[in-house]
């Protein structure tokens, strides 16, 4: 059975209060790993479907005259192997407790078991408990009661089937294809449009490119040249250009997506596109972001830009990019996105528009640095990176190369090899931008005129920045990039 993603195995144990399991301890010395609790939920009945158990409904009053049972559900994140699962009921007063041990051997890191707690006419009324182990720690506690008086049934939302799911997806999605001025095809991000003539995309996406087209499931181009509003540290963008949709999708409400919550998101090409599943494992907040959910998908990385529904089709956001500031190329995104442990989904709270707003034009922001330019001219070079210092002599050497400095390293050298398929000649310049894309330094303009063929080192001394971060080093000839590398400063 699968859900999330991952392999499961969710066991049924129907226990009653006259019951009593036993525990096997784990052998002296043996620490058992952590685990993480992922999800608790009750109702009064439930039942696999596509291979995940779901509750008919999630509540936490039950009537004793009314329901037949208590169904408790818990998952968590550990190890696969095996593991020993207990599960403790006590009543009201204390005075009824019941226990019930299940042996089982997890195929992935998340699993989850169920319990069963039958009611009766005669059973105490008032606030009940069960509490968990796995492997003798603490696998989470959740508090219910049970009362006399009928209980109104909790709004019970179906989960769509996948087929469902994917054409909901496949309506909203668009690749977004991006392209320099010199007609250099650049990595496709993704984009949706929900209800208006509006594509909602990762600013990453937008970040880096000259041009941008939305490509639709038939094919059908639109080009991309107006912002109508994006936020930078958020990584959401908004512009004008999608096809309007006769029926808006549900949006999920701001608290209802948990950790544990399965999601699915779309991922392809116009000829060829694919359903992502997924689950939400995390949540993060940085400065100036707010929250943001983590999540992992069962296959690839999620496409940034892409729209992301949860399993009863509502849209819960999209796929974000990364932390790093003008991670545009698709390596880049990537290799940053191990800071949030998992891929980051902006939360579709967040992305907000304004009737009232004026479009401006792509090229129009990057003249004015709002945007980060795209990279021309970088087929001239070799390699670029950073490394403590140049150890010059008979032959020139960078020492200690890496892509992380802290405080304590005072400087670094930004370095760049060439070797020009043509001459190159102009003005030359380094910069730094911080996560915000304000240049915070900037090396003194200098003239460069390298022969074609002629293999040259360049570098630049930087003094390491005051606040730790990731940082973006742009080198530029006649105030265009034609190199583009991040680092990382530590405290």
């Amino acid at each position: 059975m699968t859900s999330f993603g991952f392999l499961h195995l969710f066991l049924a144990v129907a226990i009653c209060l006259s019951s009593v399991g036993t525990y096997v301890q784990s052998p002296a010395g043996v620490t058992p790993a952590p685990v993480h609790v992922l999800k608790i939920a009750a109702g009064p009945a439930g039942a696999e479907a596509n291979g995940v158990y779901v509750l008919t409904e999630e509540r936490t009053i039950f009537s004793r005259a009314n329901d037949r049972e208590v169904v408790v559900f818990f998952q968590w994140d550990g190890v696969g192997g095996p593991h020993k699962l207990v599960a403790q009921w006590r009543s009201p007063d204390g005075g009824l407790t019941s226990s019930s041990a299940i042996d089982y051997v997890a195929k992935d890191r998340r699993f989850g078991a169920y319990w069963r707690l039958t009611l009766s006419p005669t059973m105490p009324l008032g606030v009940w408990s069960i509490e968990a182990t796995v492997d003798g720690q603490p696998g989470g506690r959740l508090t219910f009661e049970i009362k006399d008086e009928e209980v109104a049934a909790a709004v019970v939302k179906r989960p769509l089937t996948q087929p469902d799911l994917f054409e909901r997806l496949n309506g909203l999605f668009y690749v977004v294809e991006r392209s320099t001025t010199a007609g250099r095809k650049l990595d496709a991000a993704g984009g949706f449009s929900a209800g208006a003539s509006r594509i909602y995309t990762s600013l990453a996406a937008v970040d880096g490119t000259d041009r941008l087209f939305a490509v639709a499931g038939d094919g059908s181009r639109r080009d991309l040249t107006l912002l109508l509003s994006w936020h930078r540290r958020q990584d959401w963008a908004i512009l004008e250009g999608g096809a309007a949709h006769d029926v808006s999708i549900p949006v999920a409400s701001p608290d209802s997506t948990k950790i544990g919550d399965r999601i699915f998101s779309i991922e392809g090409g116009p000829v060829g596109r694919a359903l992502n599943e997924g689950a939400i494992t995390g949540q993060s907040e940085m400065p100036g972001t707010g929250r943001r959910l983590l999540a992992t998908f069962t296959n690839g990385f999620g496409t940034p830009g892409a729209p992301v529904l949860n399993e009863f089709g509502e849209l819960v956001g999209m796929v974000g990019g990364s932390v790093a500031p003008g991670a545009s190329r698709l390596i880049d995104m990537l290799r940053f996105r191990s800071d949030f442990k998992g891929v980051p989904i902006v939360p579709m709270t967040q992305l907000r528009y304004r009737e009232d707003v004026v479009p401006e034009k792509l090229a129009a922001l990057q003249q004015r640095g709002e945007l980060i330019l795209a990279l021309s001219g970088e087929e001239h070079v070799v390699s670029g990176g950073f490394a403590k210092h140049v150890v010059k002599g008979p032959a020139v050497a960078l020492a200690d190369q890496r892509d992380e400095f802290s405080s304590q390293d005072k400087t670094f050298i930004t370095w760049l090899n060439w070797n020009p398929q043509t001459r190159v000649r102009g003005e030359s310049v380094w910069r730094m931008f911080d996560a915000d894309n304000r240049v915070i330094v900037s090396s003194k303009p200098a003239k460069i005129d390298l022969r074609q063929g002629q293999l040259t080192l360049t570098s630049w001394q930087v003094s390491v920045p005051n606040v730790a971060g990731i940082y973006r080093v742009d080198a530029m000839i006649d105030e265009r990039p034609i190199w583009r590398g991040f680092v990382r400063i530590s405290p």
